[in-house]
């Protein structure tokens, strides 16, 4: 998901404003905030944000894994019964397999709906006709 550097946002409100999902809005702090439940990942934001303040979710991939690893791995050493960690790991595993299935899936149904499997420009997919579906 596309997140905000704080220290960069000026709180212009531009990305608000343009947001399709209205899924930003600002703080109390003036800086804006991207609620993840209603983030489409268009990248509308990161495109018009003049400071550059919105980034992309690949720049905290390490971080992120590092920091699930980190709350599995403290959650689990409080679990006393083998039998019982393996089935939490097992299903810890499945969650992550499954939102990989989403992922691709969501990939292939976009492919199918807008004519083609990926943009190398980062450009929106269109449909054959040039338009968005």
């Amino acid at each position: 998901m596309p997140w905000v550097k704080s220290e960069l946002c000026s709180g212009c409100t531009v990305c608000v404003g343009l947001c399709p999902a209205t899924a930003i809005s600002i703080r109390e702090d003036m800086k804006a905030w991207i609620h993840e439940e209603k983030c489409i990942h268009c990248g509308i934001c990161r495109e018009s944000c003049p400071q550059g303040a919105v980034r992309p979710d690949c720049e905290r991939l390490a971080s992120d894994v590092k920091t699930h690893v980190r709350k599995i791995r403290s959650v689990m050493r409080r679990v006393s019964s083998p039998a019982v960690q393996e089935r939490s790991l097992r299903c810890i595993v499945d969650h992550y397999r499954a939102q990989k299935r989403l992922a691709e899936t969501t990939l292939r149904e976009l492919a199918v709906l807008y004519g083609r499997a990926r943009t190398k420009t980062g450009s929106s997919l269109k449909a054959a006709d040039g338009r968005m579906r």
